[in-house]
């Protein structure tokens, strides 16, 4: 999955790229008070420029989405899953996957489209 922020006038030329292991479920919503709860104290951007918006990918502890799907999919030795929330100006996305996520700053579209 990749989030664009390079589209955002004002922000940096870059894009955030991530790949989940074993998903199983992905919901996608308006941003607004949709129909899961998302945590209040969400972290913020560590870049002075950006602190006011919270940083685009967090990972929700104690989910009862997560619950629904750790009681069928954590069985024995299976793999832990977790409950990721990307969001964007926007969008809201849930994602219910395994723990590790890799997330890696990308070359923005903006930019691509000026070499073309």
């Amino acid at each position: 999955m990749t989030m664009h922020f390079s589209l955002v006038t004002g922000l940096p030329d870059k894009d955030l790229r991530l790949q989940f292991t074993g998903a199983l479920a992905m919901h996608w919503e308006n941003e607004c008070p949709g129909f899961y709860p998302v945590p209040q104290d969400m972290v913020k951007c560590a870049d002075p420029q950006l602190a006011k918006w919270v940083f685009p990918l967090q990972r929700v502890e104690g989910s009862e989405l997560l619950r629904e799907f750790s009681g069928v999919y954590e069985i024995g030795s299976a793999p832990r899953l977790a409950h990721f929330l990307l969001l964007s100006m926007n969008d809201l996305v849930h994602v219910i996957a395994r723990t590790e996520v890799a997330a890696e700053w990308i070359a923005g579209v903006s930019g691509l489209r000026a070499q073309t």
